[in-house]
């Protein structure tokens, strides 16, 4: 675009470079999860074994692996092959049984990426969330004492759902250690939020404060959003390759996959431009919002000299 049209005026140099930034932004975010328009792509295909996110769900084999816990139990209870895996890589493949459509479902490798993506997008919740906290931290000192609770509960919130995370299968923080540190940091956040309300002088609003805590949760529970949309956007990708268009003939087929790609590529456009405007405005704005103007009181009596 930039070379077609030179002479472009303002508006359009920030709809180009906005457009620029959002391709390459999903053309890397691809590359990462070996997601190309739906396409299924084999474990050992080269694009699948560059995968960042085939990456973790390596390490979280190899950990099942090395633990032998209930989860390595079941997936070798489920396809015996996986018992003779040699590495992680070796126990996805194997973790695998063929569909009567045909092809081969590998049921380890979904569960995995699906768990991997669902954990990121919390991590994102944390993350964003925390950096509101920080960008309004002068005025609420509350905001330190929040950031704390969110990571002890990222921490320990993983064993009461008997799930290992990122931050347990990569080997930073045991599955023993982050049990029984998060507890203890989730309660020390909350002391520190009230601790630090009472120091702004809110006096018995620091009880109040404290309740904010189902808020706090629930802001970060609604990045999942992010994981749902991209789960949706797969499941139309891969309807439109591999049912929609079977026994169409081929030139039925290429018309229905354009179009249906074509629709699953606008829906998450507006999908992106709805959520993000509204994880932005919502839940990050909701504790760093520096509001101007007068206070509107239509109701208020107005004294007249």
């Amino acid at each position: 675009l930039k070379w077609k049209f030179p002479d472009m005026k303002a508006s359009g140099k920030r709809f180009t470079k906005l457009l620029a930034i959002l391709a390459g932004s999903c053309i890397v975010w691809g590359v990462l999860t070996a997601s190309f328009f739906g396409i299924e792509i084999g474990p050992d295909n080269p694009f699948r074994k560059t995968s960042f996110l085939h990456y973790l769900a390596v390490q979280k084999a190899e950990y099942h692996i090395e633990q032998k816990d209930d989860v390595y139990e079941e997936y070798v209870h489920l396809y015996p092959a996986v018992a003779e895996a040699t590495d992680g890589h070796d126990f996805l493949v194997k973790a695998s049984a063929p569909l009567l459509e045909g092809g081969i479902q590998y049921k380890a490798l979904s569960d995995f990426y699906d768990n991997i993506l669902l954990e990121f997008s919390l991590m994102v919740g944390v993350l964003h969330v925390s950096l509101s906290f920080c960008r309004y931290m002068r005025r609420n000192w509350c905001g330190f004492g929040w950031i704390v609770f969110m990571i002890g509960g990222y921490l320990f919130f993983p064993s009461v759902l008997n799930a290992t995370s990122i931050v347990n299968f990569m080997g930073w923080v045991s599955k023993s250690v982050a049990t029984d540190v998060g507890l203890p940091i989730l309660y020390a956040g909350l002391i520190a939020v009230f601790i630090a309300a009472l120091a702004q002088g809110k006096r018995w609003m620091a009880l109040h404060e404290i309740t904010n805590a189902v808020q706090v949760f629930g802001d970060v529970l609604s990045y999942l959003r992010l994981y749902a949309l991209a789960l949706a956007g797969m499941m139309m990708a891969n309807t439109f390759n591999n049912h929609l268009g079977i026994d169409l003939g081929i030139v039925f087929t290429v018309l229905c996959v354009i179009v249906g790609h074509t629709i699953n590529i606008s829906l998450s456009l507006m999908a992106g431009v709805i959520h993000g405007l509204r994880l932005n405005f919502l839940e990050w704005y909701h504790y760093s919002f520096e509001g101007g103007g007068r206070l509107f009181a239509p109701l208020r009596l107005r004294k007249v000299k």
